[in-house]
């Protein structure tokens, strides 16, 4: 909880320096996600007209980025992954 209020801060401050320190970098993420399926859910509202939450789910990595509201898991999907 400590990490995610002090992520919610500097971004909201735009405290650049910071946020980069929690970040991965590029290799890290890439080496990560080498050779498995990956989804990326962003808050597309278009999505929720949808019935991808399945194939969402049977990926290997499940990333939400922008806050994406999941709303229905038939659509939506409803696993998230973190990467460290």
């Amino acid at each position: 909880m400590v990490g995610f209020v002090r992520f919610a801060f500097s971004r909201t401050l735009g405290k650049e320096k910071t946020l980069a320190a929690m970040s991965c970098t590029k290799d890290d993420l890439l080496s990560s996600v080498e050779g498995k399926t990956v989804a990326l859910v962003g808050n597309s509202r278009a999505l929720a007209q949808t019935r991808f939450g399945s194939q969402i789910d049977h990926s290997d990595i499940v990333m939400r980025i922008n806050r994406a509201p999941m709303p229905s898991a038939i659509s939506h999907g409803s696993r998230t992954h973190c990467l460290h």
